[in-house]
């Protein structure tokens, strides 16, 4: 047998196992239905890159022409996105929804525009990977396009309140979106999205379960809103191996539903425990009106009516553009700690921006503009567009979270002329 050594870890190159020729089928499917997406963004918001970026996806529905992706992929600000199969030319992609609650997104080409091998990816809806499941991962690592990686599924792990599932399949720029497939049945399990601590750690991927995209695509094609419910909950963080998932405090119209120190221990009537947000996100996905929950107060078991409706949609908000930098709407769920109600935050500014050069950063809530107090994009641009393309400087008053122990806020005030005044909107699917 031959050795061969890299960064110095020395390989041996054994004979192909027994499974070669599925793995091998496995990767000539991945082929037909990966496709590679490039998505150009002038205006991002917090999660997104100025630029083009690159990234998979794979086709669902050739009918509808629907594709799955990751949302980070095609941006949460509007953008332009184009799509193409192997050896094809591209075609611009509008998107139909992203998710609010995981890293998903389904994008929409002509039906009439898809080659005619390609084919619908097979979904393992009803698969739960197992540790050690070999597995494989296709996209275009590092812009080496339609390539495939192998690996294993190694945990599932819970990071940043979801719910993913963890590979040592390699996994690089422009694998984002596309397909976790499992070797043994040839479905795809799971979308890949990040690398975990990419800096300090190795083989420790991360990839969206394809039980969330199942369900969205579920609901979609039953003309049903997909998206996750709203709910005003902020939880106890916990860092164990077995989390609870206990209210630190709810912010529903009426106070009294849950309380702090509360356990949700899942949907009333139904079996399965639910011990994290993303659970309990999923089993309420396509719900509406009020819905029991099981709940754990004072070593006492009750039920608890809730009402639930679906998040508002990720393609109807609407942003700001002025002078290099854009502002949305937020609303964070505990705003009443924060004593007001709407507020309007940064989201990015443009390096050599004239908001660069006057100091306003990512995050920055916008107090007041002119001594008038904003809590709407609406009201600021109203304020603004009397001064645009003067030579005015506009006085602006922004909040940010205080580093003194005496206070929750500091405040600064920034003056900047105001330039290239426009309304930022997704295209309409």
């Amino acid at each position: 047998m031959k050795r061969i050594t890299y960064l110095g870890l020395s390989m041996l190159l054994l004979p192909l196992a027994a499974t070669a020729g599925s793995i091998e089928s496995v990767f000539r499917d991945a082929a037909r239905y990966t496709v590679k997406i490039e998505s150009t963004t002038e205006h991002p918001f917090l999660n997104d890159y100025q630029g083009r970026a690159f990234g998979a996806g794979f086709l669902v529905d050739r009918g509808k022409g629907w594709i799955l992706t990751n949302r980070h992929v095609v941006a949460e600000a509007p953008s332009r996105v184009d799509v193409r199969f192997i050896d094809s030319g591209y075609f611009t992609a509008e998107k139909l929804y992203l998710d609010p609650q995981v890293d998903l997104a389904v994008i929409r080409i002509p039906p009439a525009s898809i080659p005619d091998d390609a084919i619908e990816a097979e979904l393992g809806c009803a698969e739960t990977p197992q540790m050690g499941n070999e597995v494989v991962i296709f996209g275009h690592p590092s812009g080496l396009n339609f390539t495939g990686t192998r690996g294993i599924i190694s945990g599932t792990s819970f990071v940043s309140g979801n719910e993913s599932l963890q590979t040592d399949a390699p996994l690089n720029g422009g694998n984002s979106g596309g397909p976790l497939i499992s070797i043994a049945s040839g479905r795809v399990v799971g979308v890949s999205e990040a690398r975990y601590d990419a800096e300090e750690s190795e083989g420790l991927n991360l990839t969206v379960s394809i039980r969330h995209a199942c369900r969205i695509l579920e609901l979609m094609a039953a003309g049903k809103d997909p998206s996750p419910p709203a709910m005003p909950i902020v939880f106890v963080e916990y860092d164990s191996d077995y989390p609870r998932l206990m209210v630190a405090n709810a912010y529903y119209a009426d106070r009294s539903l849950l309380q702090h120190g509360d356990v949700i221990l899942g949907i009333d009537g139904e079996d399965e425990p639910t011990r994290n947000i993303d659970q309990l996100k999923f089993r309420l996905r396509g719900r509406s009106g009020r819905v029991g929950l099981a709940v754990e107060r004072g070593g006492r078991r009750l039920r608890v009516d809730i009402p639930v409706e679906p998040e508002p949609r990720m393609l109807d908000r609407k942003a700001l553009a002025v002078s290099g930098m854009t502002l949305l709407n937020y609303r964070p769920i505990d705003r009443a700690e924060g004593g007001f109600d709407d507020r309007v935050i940064v989201v990015s500014v443009a390096r050599g921006s004239l908001a660069y050069d006057a100091w306003f950063e990512p995050r920055d809530s916008i107090y007041s503009i002119n001594g008038t107090r904003v809590g709407t994009i609406g009201e600021v641009r109203d304020l603004l567009s009397t001064f645009e393309d003067s030579d005015a400087q506009v006085a602006f008053i922004v909040r940010v979270p205080s580093e003194s122990l005496d206070k929750l806020y500091d405040y600064h005030q920034l003056s900047l002329r105001v330039r290239d005044l426009e309304w930022l909107r997704q295209a309409a699917p």
